[in-house]
């Protein structure tokens, strides 16, 4: 059985890889953009936002060349993620804008959950009422659909 929660970060690579043969052979694009998505999900585990954002980079790009919204907007948040915990809100900040408009528009609350936590992350230090309003803004939307937000091992 394979699992991608694997804790051992080598024996989670090598089923990847054996993943992502099989997905080669049977020509899935789809399952390949999953397969460099928890790559770089892997690479974030790692503390390794650089790695991390190049790999889950060409997750989003596979996802958009096909037409594959809500997965290429999941991989830029955890681009973002990657960006914020590299000390470089500047530049996740107009990103995470973008992707909020998106999962906005496709109807997403947990990416909406997700972006709005991460653009808190980023003002917290310039501005913690925005930040707290940001906050309060995501969790009644996660009260609202019946779930919490999804911060996990990852809390920014």
């Amino acid at each position: 059985m394979l699992s991608f929660d694997e804790p051992d970060l080598d024996e989670r690579r090598r089923l990847l890889d054996e993943c992502e043969r099989l997905l080669r052979e049977l020509a899935n694009e789809a399952g390949l953009g999953w397969v460099t998505y928890l790559r770089g999900m892997t690479f974030i585990e790692e503390q390794n936002p650089d790695r991390a954002r190049e790999v889950l980079e060409a997750a989003a790009d596979l996802f958009r060349r096909l037409g594959r919204r809500w997965e290429a907007v999941n991989a830029e948040l955890d681009i973002g993620y990657a960006l914020v915990t590299a000390d470089e809100p500047a530049e996740a900040l107009p990103l995470i804008k973008v992707v909020l408009v998106e999962a906005v528009d496709i109807g997403s609350p947990p990416q909406i959950i997700k972006a709005l936590v991460l653009l808190a992350a980023i003002q917290t230090e310039a501005d913690s009422r925005a930040a707290t309003r940001l906050l309060a803004k995501a969790l009644t939307i996660a009260d609202e659909e019946g779930s919490e937000p999804d911060l996990g091992s990852r809390a920014v």
